[in-house]
Order: C-alpha cells, then structure tokens, then sequence
C-alpha cells in the first residue's frame, strides 16, 4: 500500500464507521511510508484515529534513545526537528518533529538523559 492510494476522506456528515475506516487506513499507510524511507527504525510506531470531525488520523514514531532517528526522519521529509531541554526533566534532551503527510498528522520523538549518553528514558 502507497500513500498515493489513499482516498479522499467522506464528507461529513459521513457515518462514523465510516470515518474511522478511512482514518485508520490512512494513518496505517503512512506509517508503512515512514517506515520505508526512515534511515533509523523507530522503536514504536502508533497509529491513532478517533472520528471526530476536527480531528486527523495521527501517527507517532518513538525513536528510543536515538535523537539521531528523528533528526534523520526530519531531514528526509524535508522538515525541520527541534531539540532541547525536557520541560520535566532538566537533564534529558528531548527532539522531536512534526509535519503532516499525506492529510496525516505525523509526530517524531524521543528523550535522551543527558548523563546517560545515548540511554534514554519513555515517558
């Protein structure tokens, strides 16, 4: 399955199976696209939906340990990926991008300790 296969989403009012059929085919098919062209495989990969009207198909890619596994997935998708402090965590560095593809929402991440070097600890 390609991203360029995706269908245009129902018109609301469309039935909610309906909209949750198609929000969970297209998250789905964009995280087999990310997962195609990502240099570094993410550690977990979630794909969410809920079928609200307002809301987009979501995936989100953990890249555990590997702010380099965010960065690289930035570059290929020709967006940029932030970096700095945990707002918790004062010595954890957390990374992360965010962009949409293909009408899905996609969010990279993770969380280094910086006394770990390259441990990290999920959230």
């Amino acid at each position: 399955m390609t991203i360029n296969n995706i269908q245009p989403p129902p018109q609301l009012p469309a039935p909610l199976t309906e909209r949750l059929q198609y929000g969970h085919r297209a998250a789905l098919a964009v995280a087999e696209h990310l997962l195609n062209i990502s240099p570094v495989p993410p550690r977990e990969v979630t794909t969410t939906y809920s079928g609200h009207a307002l809301d987009t198909p979501r995936v989100d890619l953990h890249f555990f340990g590997s702010s380099d596994g965010v960065e690289a997935l930035a570059e290929v998708l020709g967006v940029p990926a932030e970096s700095g402090p945990h707002a918790i965590n004062a010595d954890s560095t957390y990374t992360s991008m965010t962009t949409m593809l293909a009408g899905v929402t996609v969010r990279a991440w993770s969380l280094v300790r910086s006394s770990q070097g390259a441990e990290a600890v999920s959230r």
